[in-house]
């Protein structure tokens, strides 16, 4: 999602997984949250950024990114755990392509 406060220039981005039923629910969801309802001010709303989305530089599909081949032999199971609100690790910078 992205956002804007007074009085700053930048755009301001919060990230967020989330698994539902339906686009619909996930989008209500977002809009829920405190930074999509914080981060935005008259004139200047803040927004959800593209859905089924990977950012690598620019956004492509999810459905898009593997081959067929590569999509009928793998896939992303997501369980539900007991952990809510765990704390995402963060480390900016770029990684020396011989440590990718």
């Amino acid at each position: 999602m992205g956002g804007y406060k007074k009085g700053f220039f930048e755009e301001f981005h919060e990230q967020h997984l989330m698994v539902g039923n339906s686009m619909g629910e996930i989008i209500k969801r977002a809009k829920s949250t405190e930074f999509y309802q914080t981060m935005g001010f008259e004139g200047v709303a803040s927004h959800i950024d593209d859905k089924y989305g990977v950012d690598i530089d620019d956004i492509f599909n999810v459905t898009d990114i593997l081959p067929l081949a590569m999509k009928e032999k793998y896939s992303i199971v997501l369980k539900k755990t007991n952990i809510e609100n765990q704390e995402n690790q963060i480390g900016l910078g770029y990684l020396n392509i011989n440590k990718v």
